[in-house]
């Protein structure tokens, strides 16, 4: 490795710089050597060409003032922007290497090699920027800030070459820093602050069709698919994301299931939104459903502070309960869990393994099970034979919706029965066969008679707590301090297609 030193930067160069293809340039208006045609050799040529344009940039950048290797850059892409290339010779290329090949006057590379350099440089450089304004997004909807975004743009500046540093504003770099090293969360406008941190530059030109860059990015599927996602759960305002480590304390017990969505889940269903909305066959009350139980899931610690209703609940007599799904659903979930789709789905594993068992969600089941299914199928590896939407699922319905789960109480007295209450009452038996009964019927029913373990009380009761959250049988929140209504207030959400 050759390196040269400048006053401000260290410029490094690869002596081997591999190409996945022989290099197809020759000097312009002349015919390549049979000696170049050993990709040994194109190499070899290459390195030496990039060493020598090294030694040039050293002095060019020692020469010149900032004002003045500003004009440079300006000039030398000024020249290139006329001439283009579909060739891309220098993929993947680093980009202190490609500055080397841009701005280089020595001769070394023809235009169109310095114009196709530029181009990937460009290309290199949207594609950060995308990627880090859609972090900073994500960021800024959680926390507040976006002191992590700074960094990273203060790091990405720091690596760029001279000449592309010296393109952007002269306090640049000290802002940055400044923003980088703010505590706490201050109220300001992300849109403004990203365009900031990124302006447009000479060398992000080639490019036009986004020059814009959040103008191009909010026109995207993912912002679109957001928006969706913040209106439908959020009521326009996204929350800072919860943790459900503490299970239901008394900090989270008021709070809406999905303010614990993790950033994952979020940028997931901000997807999710945005496919299902333009199929025509499927109504979006079904993914807010599956956001609801996602995050019902998460605020239970992830499931792990959820009593199984199938490992020891008993009637009065003694005889266990257990509960299932109805046929429809009992085949749905064996064709998710036993499928190839959900070994690739992006959606939680250890999510769908919980809410596919009946003995955690079978009490108050009332979801069709199909549309999971086609979700699973859809964000996986198998999407290509995902098959097209049931009809059924054009319209979520509201009003009463049957519960589709059934209650089977056991043949046998497996523990003891409780006394006989000498005030009289209904008898739990007589609502249950000694086969199956709806569970739809055990609305009637007292949880005292229902639960014969004392434990299970306590697991149904914070059970029942989730699902006060369903206003109308349609996903609800609890809106408090940060952007929420005073808890008691359950509002509906806007039905979006």
């Amino acid at each position: 490795m050759v390196i040269v030193n400048n006053q401000s930067s260290t410029v490094r160069v690869q002596v081997a710089v591999p190409l996945l293809e022989p290099r197809p340039f020759a000097s312009e208006g002349a015919v390549a050597d049979s000696s170049d045609t050993n990709p040994d050799t194109q190499v070899s040529n290459l390195a030496r060409q990039l060493s020598a344009a090294a030694v040039r940039a050293q002095d060019r950048d020692a020469t010149l003032d900032p004002q003045a290797l500003r004009q440079k850059a300006t000039q030398v892409l000024s020249e290139l922007s006329s001439s283009t290339s579909g060739i891309q010779a220098f993929k993947g290329m680093p980009r202190d290497q490609l500055a080397l090949i841009i701005y280089d006057e020595g001769g070394e590379f023809t235009t169109v090699e310095r114009a196709s350099a530029r181009q990937e440089a460009a290309e290199q450089e949207q594609h950060w920027r995308q990627s880090s304004t859609t972090r900073a997004l994500s960021e800024y909807n959680a926390t507040g800030n976006m002191t992590g975004f700074f960094s990273e743009a203060l790091t990405h500046f720091k690596s760029l070459p001279l000449i592309d540093q010296v393109q952007y504003p002269a306090v640049y770099e000290a802002d940055l820093q400044h923003k980088a090293g703010r505590t706490g969360s201050q109220p300001f406008n992300s849109e403004e602050e990203i365009k900031k941190v990124l302006p447009e530059t000479a060398y992000t030109k080639p490019i036009t069709a986004e020059t814009n860059l959040y103008a191009t990015k909010n026109n995207t599927a993912a912002a679109l698919g957001r928006e969706l996602l913040v209106s439908r759960l959020f009521d326009g305002r996204e929350p800072r994301v919860v943790s459900g480590e503490h299970g239901m304390s008394m900090e989270n017990i008021y709070r809406s299931p999905y303010e614990f969505l993790t950033r994952e889940d979020r940028e997931l269903f901000a997807e999710i939104y945005h496919s299902y909305a333009q199929d025509q066959n499927a109504d979006l009350g079904y993914v807010d459903e599956i956001a609801f139980r996602l995050g019902d899931y998460r605020q239970h610690n992830d499931g792990r502070i959820m009593g199984n209703f199938n490992m020891g609940s008993y009637d009065s007599q003694g005889r266990q309960l257990t509960v299932s799904y109805n046929e429809r659903d009992t085949a749905a979930a064996a064709r998710i869990l036993y499928g190839s789709a959900i070994s690739s789905t992006r959606l939680d594993q250890g999510f769908l393994r919980y809410t596919l068992d009946p003995g955690f969600d079978g009490v108050c089941h009332r979801s069709d099970l199909r549309f999971l299914e086609h979700m699973v199928t859809r964000f996986s590896a198998s999407a290509g034979a995902v098959p097209k939407l049931d009809e059924c699922f054009a319209s979520f319905p509201t009003g009463h919706r049957p519960i589709n789960s059934i209650m089977t109480a056991a043949s046998e007295v497996t523990w003891p029965p409780r006394p006989c209450d000498s005030s009289g009452g209904d008898d739990v038996a007589s609502h249950l066969t000694k086969e199956r009964t709806p569970a739809a019927e055990l609305t009637s029913l007292d949880l005292d008679s229902l639960i014969g373990k004392p434990g299970e009380l306590f697991m149904m009761l914070q059970n029942m707590k989730t699902r006060m959250g369903t206003f109308n049988n349609r996903p609800t929140e609890i809106q408090g301090v940060e952007g929420q209504l005073p808890p008691g207030r359950l509002v509906s959400k806007p039905r979006i297609k």
